[in-house]
C-alpha cells in the first residue's frame, strides 16, 4: 500500500543494469542493496516498514530489451523517482524512456520536487539530460587522493566496514529527504490525480552555507550534511561550483543570501582553483564570505590530527591558521553550526513576537497621524539641532516622529533603541558631527534587523546635519 494516497506505489527506482552486476561470490548487486537500505532508512523516517511501496525492476535482465506495459503503468501510478545517475544510465535507452514517462505523467513543473537524484559515477554536469539539470543531487562517490573515483560501499555495502559509512550515511539524508515530500504531498489537502502535477508548498528551512571542500575531507562535509538534515536545516551548494570564475562567484553570492551561517571544512590539500583564478576554490569561498556586507556566524573546522606547520601551500597554511578554525573533534563542529542556526531561530522568534504585539497595539490604538507610520530620527547629543528640524519638517507633513534618550546607562539606552526600532518604520540616521564610527553602527543595525528580524524600514535615510 502506497505512503501517498492517490498512488500505487510511493518510489520507483530508475537504474542501469549494468550498476547492479554480482561480484563472485555474492547473489546481490549494488543497486539491490542500496534499495534494501533505503527502505530500512524509510521504515525509520516514516515510522512502518509496511506504510510506503517501492517499485524496482529486478527481472531486466530476463525481459530483455521489452518495455512492458507493467513498467509503463508502474512509473505513472508512483509518487516519486529516484533516479541511480550513472555512465551506465546515461547510455541505457531504458532508463532514458522510464525518466520521459514518469515526466510525462507528473508534469514538468513538479520534477523538482518528485525527482531524486542519486550520482553514483563521477558524471559531467554538462552531460545530463534537460530534465535532470536543475535537480540536485546526492553523491554517492568520493575521490581518494591521488586516485580514481569510486563508488561509496563498492562492490558491497557492508555496514562492519568502517570504510563503507559513507555510504550508509548518504542513504540516511536521502531517506529523510524523500519522507519529507512524501508526508508532504500526504498531507495536501486535495490529493490530485498521479496524471496531475504534484506543487509542494514552499517550507523556509534554515540553511548553512558549507563551503564546498576538497577531497580529503568530503567524507566529513557529507557527515556534517547529514547530521543537519536530521533538524531540518538546508545546505547549500548542492551542487559543484562553476570552473569559470564569475560564474562561480556569483553562485557563491547566491549562496551566501540564502544563508543563516557560513561553515567550512579544511582539510590539508588547497584544492583546485576556477579557470583564470589565483585563488583556490577554498581561498575564493572564504575570501567572499569575508568582504560580504552583510555579517552572518562564519565557523571554519580542520582535523585535531592535521599538522597544518606540514601543509606546504603557503596560503592554504594561513587559511588554517586563522582565527576563526577550529580545530576539534568533527562533533563539536556540527554542534557549533546547530548551536548558530537554532540561536538566530531564537532571536526571529523574538522579534516576531514583539512585531507581533505592535501589530496588536496599533490595532487596538490606531495611531492619529492619518495611518502615516513613526519615524525613529536616530541621532547623537552633538546633533540635536538638526534632529529637532528634521522633527518640525515631518510633523509638517503630518508625519510622527520619535527621539531616542541620549542620557543614562548602557543598558537604558540600549533598551531605548531597541523599542524604537520595533516601534517605527522608518529611520533616520542624522549624519552631522557625530562620528563616522557611531553612523556606520546604525546603518549595520537597521541591515542586522532586516536580515535576522526580517523587518523592513520604509523608507531609511542618512541625512547630514
Amino acid at each position: 500500500m502506497a505512503f501517498v494516497p492517490g498512488y500505487d506505489h510511493d518510489i520507483f527506482v530508475s537504474y542501469a543494469v549494468v550498476d547492479n552486476g554480482q561480484p563472485l561470490g555474492n547473489h546481490y548487486g549494488w543497486v539491490s542493496s542500496f534499495v534494501d537500505q533505503l527502505k530500512h532508512e524509510l521504515a525509520r523516517a516514516l515510522g512502518r516498514s509496511d506504510s510506503f511501496d517501492v517499485w524496482l525492476d529486478r527481472d531486466r535482465l530476463s525481459c530483455g530489451d521489452i518495455f512492458s506495459t507493467e513498467i509503463e503503468t508502474a512509473l505513472q501510478r508512483s509518487a516519486l523517482l529516484v533516479v541511480l545517475y550513472s555512465k551506465g544510465y546515461l547510455a541505457s535507452p531504458w532508463c532514458a524512456r522510464e525518466r520521459k514517462t514518469f515526466v510525462q505523467a507528473a508534469g514538468s513543473n513538479s520534477i523538482e520536487q518528485r525527482i531524486f537524484l542519486a550520482e553514483i559515477d563521477q558524471v559531467e554536469n554538462d552531460d545530463r539530460p534537460k530534465e535532470l539539470k536543475r535537480l540536485h543531487y546526492l553523491k554517492f562517490w568520493e575521490k581518494p587522493i591521488h586516485d580514481e573515483p569510486q563508488r561509496l560501499g563498492a562492490p558491497i555495502p557492508n555496514p562492519k566496514w568502517e570504510s563503507h559509512q559513507p555510504f550508509y550515511i548518504q542513504i540516511g539524508s536521502l531517506a529523510r529527504q524523500i519522507a519529507r515530500q512524501l508526508e508532504t504531498m500526504k498531507s495536501a489537502r486535495n490529493v490530485p490525480s498521479p496524471a496531475t502535477p504534484v506543487s509542494s508548498p514552499v517550507e523556509e528551512r534554515p540553511t548553512v552555507f558549507l563551503a564546498e571542500s576538497t577531497d580529503d575531507v568530503v567524507s566529513v562535509r557529507n557527515e556534517v550534511i547529514a547530521y543537519l538534515d536530521q533538524f531540518n536545516i538546508d545546505v547549500v551548494p548542492k551542487d559543484p561550483l562553476s570552473a569559470n570564475l564569475e560564474a562561480a562567484q556569483q553562485q557563491i553570492g547566491s549562496y551566501w543570501d540564502q544563508a543563516w551561517v557560513y561553515a567550512q571544512i579544511l582539510g590539508k590539500m588547497p584544492g583546485e582553483r576556477p579557470e583564470q583564478s589565483q585563488e583556490t576554490y577554498v581561498e575564493l569561498q572564504w575570501r567572499l564570505a569575508q568582504e560580504a556586507e552583510i555579517n552572518k556566524p562564519k565557523l571554519q573546522w580542520c582535523s585535531p590530527d592535521l599538522r597544518i606547520e606540514s601543509v606546504r601551500d603557503a596560503g592554504h597554511r594561513a587559511l588554517l591558521q586563522g582565527s576563526s578554525v577550529r580545530q576539534e573533534e568533527p562533533e563539536f563542529f556540527k554542534k557549533a553550526i546547530l548551536d548558530e542556526i537554532q540561536k538566530i531561530q531564537r532571536q526571529r522568534e523574538k522579534e516576531a513576537e514583539r512585531q507581533a504585539q505592535t501589530d496588536k497595539t496599533s490595532q487596538e490604538h490606531p495611531s492619529p497621524q492619518n495611518d502615516h507610520s513613526l519615524v525613529f530620527v536616530n541621532h547623537t547629543s552633538l546633533d540635536q539641532h538638526s534632529a529637532d528640524q528634521i522633527c518640525e519638517v515631518l510633523r509638517e507633513k503630518n508625519i510622527g516622529a520619535v527621539l531616542p534618550i541620549l542620557e543614562g546607562t548602557p543598558e537604558e539606552l540600549s533598551q531605548d533603541f531597541e523599542e524604537n526600532m520595533i516601534l517605527c518604520s522608518g529611520v533616520i540616521v542624522v549624519y552631522g558631527e557625530a562620528p563616522v564610527s557611531w553612523v556606520r553602527q546604525q546603518l549595520r543595525d537597521v541591515i542586522k534587523r532586516t536580515v535576522i528580524g526580517r523587518k523592513r524600514f520604509h523608507p531609511w535615510w542618512v541625512v547630514e546635519g
